[in-house]
């Protein structure tokens, strides 16, 4: 069959699609995949397992100020948050103190403070 770009109206193309779907044209050397072939490959994969780490948690290292002075914008959440972080405080202690997490990932990625 020559493929076609545009059918000539609706009704060919609804005809032609199922024809095309009902049709089995697959070569004979290929057997069709069943349910129980995706289930024996879904079980063949172990979980992975996670290993306790021994490097302390984010929330137990430490904040370092980079910066001198706040170089967040004045009145913003970013400098409140800023304001919050004092040298040696844990990642736990500035999130109880009410900084957020998410100035804190802006401010290490802009390098004003390191986790040690």
């Amino acid at each position: 069959a020559k493929p076609v770009a545009k059918f000539a109206d609706r009704a060919t193309a609804e005809r032609r699609t199922w024809q095309a779907l009902t049709t089995t044209d697959a070569p004979a050397s290929v057997p069709p995949t069943t349910t129980t072939e995706t289930t024996d490959m879904a079980t063949k994969t172990a979980p992975r397992k996670r290993t306790p780490s021994k490097t302390r948690t984010i929330a137990e290292k430490k904040i370092y100020k980079l910066v001198k002075e706040n170089p967040r914008r004045a009145n913003t959440w970013g400098h409140k948050s800023f304001a919050k972080i004092r040298d040696g405080m844990t990642v736990e202690q500035y999130l109880a103190a009410g900084g957020r997490r998410n100035d804190l990932a802006w401010d290490l990625a802009h390098k004003y403070v390191e986790l040690r």
